[in-house]
């Protein structure tokens, strides 16, 4: 593995454990055996994924995300996502916006998830391997369409690769969630941790108790990845970003600021 690949994975890891300290010491055991693999990284901004990422042009994706005075990294509201993807058009032609890390349980089982919205599939360019994946409508509302695609590994695990599966009900914290489609065997989201199923963002609000990402209060818990436009670079995609994010923040706390690009 080339030493700047390297160095990439080892900044990666630094900015998982600022952003989600509680699961540091799974992502050092993941990382260790990714090394040992000698996984290949493609940039997100400054980050890197250490296994391939099985979707299309995945130089083209970026984490858009930024640093505050305080050095933490920023995760955003629901109306920022809004809000980047309306401004941000230009530079990120398509967005999808996810809260990466959803633990819950599948038939008592540990499982680790990721709430998107419904264009995450297309934009990845991932297919179905059985079923359907989650499109667009699927996100429509807060709380409608409650389904549920599994990634392959899940599917064996839970189900034994029953093609069956599909049209099934899954209990995801207390809530039943119709099985919908399989992801292809390789593709197991972006990030160091493996996700066994990923279903629409607009269902947390049943899911979980607390400040609605859909209401008043706005908690900042989401990340933006977009698809770099045609005309773009990676550079005038961050200062794009930062510019954004300046904007964005003007008004905060001064701790709270966008001091640099990530």
């Amino acid at each position: 593995m080339p030493l700047e690949s390297l160095w990439g994975d080892i900044r990666f890891a630094f900015r998982i454990f600022k952003r989600s300290p509680a699961v540091a010491l799974t992502v050092i055991g993941t990382l260790a055996v990714a090394l040992g693999l000698n996984a290949t990284a493609y940039s997100f901004f400054n980050a890197y994924v250490v296994k391939p990422a099985a979707v299309r042009d995945p130089g083209t994706l970026y984490l858009a995300s930024w640093e505050n005075r305080a050095g933490f990294v920023h995760r955003l509201s629901w109306m920022e996502t809004e809000g980047f993807g309306r401004d941000m058009a230009a530079v990120f032609p398509e967005t999808y916006v996810s809260m990466p890390q959803f633990v819950t349980r599948i038939n008592a089982r540990p499982a680790l998830g990721e709430l998107v919205t419904g264009n995450y599939f297309s934009l990845l360019g991932v297919p179905a391997f059985r079923g359907r994946m989650l499109q667009p409508s699927d996100s429509a509302a807060p709380g409608s369409e409650p389904v549920v695609v599994l990634s392959h590994a899940a599917w064996l695990r839970h189900f034994d690769g029953d093609p069956a599966a599909i049209g099934r009900r899954i209990e995801i914290r207390g809530v039943s969630f119709e099985i919908i489609g399989v992801a292809p065997e390789g593709f197991v989201g972006l990030d160091l941790l493996p996700r066994d199923f990923w279903a629409p963002l607009t269902m947390l609000p049943v899911l979980e108790e607390g400040p609605s990402l859909f209401g008043p209060e706005q908690p900042q818990r989401l990340e933006v990845i977009g698809r770099l436009g045609a005309t773009q670079t990676e550079g005038s995609a961050r200062a794009a970003v930062m510019a954004w994010a300046q904007r964005t923040t003007a008004s905060n706390p001064p701790e709270t600021q966008a001091v640099v690009a990530l």
